[in-house]
């Protein structure tokens, strides 16, 4: 079957090239000088181009949930879905390539500790939230390629905007935070809707699942700071680097949450 080996060979091929993309800028510097960016995440800056080497390399569990969703689509496991995963190339390759690209760039700021890598650590945040907010919204009011994207880039464009408020928020710590929160929380809503109507089957254990980690993991996200009790700075166990695994983890939950739908308009 044509469709899913693509979608392998384009996921592999993300994976390499944003990758090396971000390693070799980190080698030459074209990042720009460490101004200490995202060094209040508990571990300590150590000397040489990694300057967190937990925070950073625990980010690699996106690049193997998205490869491994890819992987499996190619293999068959899911041909017996009918959904937007399983007919159609376009959609398992924006959803799994997405994926793989919140690990390089949230590599970018734990690796550097620049301004131009929080910026893509802050995109990667960012992105999750959009791709978990269009592919709900997609699903429930069944729009096109065109308008999919709309509202993926509308979304990323807001969350922009929330960004650069900088009144700080307690607990949440930003504005920029918080809607990252509200369209992670609205896309489950949407994800809920959608699954009651009578026209569409799907597996909601795997929606139970990835809330559930995801929670967790934004629990574990609150004790990750310099100021907490149980912070360790030297240590390679961070909780912060727990959040990104465990947020990749809820990743490839959403995926086996999409791919497992059987509906009777699978593409729109």
């Amino acid at each position: 079957m044509r469709q899913p080996k693509v979608v392998f060979k384009y996921a592999v091929i993300a994976a390499i090239v944003s990758n090396l993309i971000v390693f070799i800028s980190i080698y030459f510097g074209w990042f720009g000088v460490a101004q200490g960016v995202g060094n209040n995440f508990c571990e300590a800056t150590r000397n040489g181009l990694i300057k967190q080497p937990a925070n950073s390399f625990s980010n690699i569990g996106f690049i193997i949930a998205g490869l491994t969703g890819a992987y499996q689509l190619s293999k068959g496991k899911f041909i017996q879905y009918s959904n937007i995963l399983t007919k159609s190339i376009f959609f398992p390759s924006f959803l799994l390539i997405g994926i793989i690209l919140l690990g390089p760039g949230s590599i970018a700021m734990h690796a550097t500790e620049t301004s131009m890598g929080g910026y893509f650590d802050m995109l990667s945040m960012y992105l999750i939230a959009a791709i978990m907010f269009t592919f709900a919204v997609k699903r429930y009011f069944k729009l096109s390629i065109p308008f999919f994207i709309a509202v993926f880039i509308g979304v990323l464009v807001v969350c922009h905007i929330f960004n650069y408020i900088t009144t700080p928020i307690p607990v949440i710590g930003s504005f920029g935070s918080f809607i990252f929160g509200v369209f992670i929380i609205s896309g489950m809503l949407f994800e809920f809707l959608h699954a009651r109507k009578d026209t569409v089957d799907i597996e909601s254990k795997w929606a139970l699942a990835a809330s559930l980690t995801f929670i967790v993991s934004f629990a574990i996200w609150t004790i990750g700071w310099d100021d907490h009790p149980w912070c360790r700075p030297n240590s390679l166990l961070q909780a912060h680097a727990i959040w990104h695994m465990l947020d990749a983890l809820a990743a490839y939950f959403l995926f086996r949450l999409y791919v497992s739908e059987n509906s009777d308009t699978a593409i729109a």
